[in-house]
């Protein structure tokens, strides 16, 4: 479904921070949760980015706002599949939706294919809130996800950058 990306709301001080910090990937191993500047004044939710998923079913999510990360070596955690950039692991459903679709078929000497797709160099938010309605599929061997990297993940890299698994 849609992704939702929201500036902060009328919440507590101490809740507030404790959401910027983590939505700015500023914690990193050891810190203190501290953010690295104060939270704004306290008001009405803003909408700052969404992506309602609009488009033609088997087309591409909208190059404007996300890109792929595309290969198959693992990514640090041994994954068994090759990630692509091709509608058919990651498109659009005409209904909404961004569907993401792992297949067994063998592609870059892997015997799988799945998609990463992420808005990096396309957007960032150091804080407020951040939404998403996901569908996750349950099953052996699966391994779905939705994080947060620090925008500095490429040239400051994991885990110094900051991560928050939603």
């Amino acid at each position: 479904g849609p992704v939702r990306i929201r500036p902060p709301a009328a919440i507590p001080a101490r809740t507030f921070a404790l959401l910027a910090l983590l939505a700015g990937g500023w914690a990193r191993c050891g810190d203190p949760l501290t953010p690295a500047t104060p939270a704004p004044p306290l008001g009405e939710w803003r909408l700052s980015w969404s992506d309602e998923f609009d488009g033609p079913a088997g087309s591409l999510p909208d190059a404007s706002r996300w890109t792929f990360d595309v290969g198959g070596g693992g990514w640090g955690n041994n994954q068994l599949e090759y990630d692509t950039d091709r509608p058919e692991n990651a498109s659009l459903d005409g209904a909404g939706n961004l569907a993401i679709t792992a297949r067994a078929e063998a592609w870059g000497g892997r015997a799988y294919t799945s998609a990463r797709v992420l808005t990096r160099g396309l957007f960032a938010q150091s804080r407020g809130r951040f939404e998403a309605r996901i569908q996750l599929p349950v099953g052996r061997g699966i391994w779905p996800a939705f994080w947060l990297l620090g925008s500095d993940f490429g040239s400051s890299g994991w885990p110094a950058c900051g991560e928050i698994d939603v």
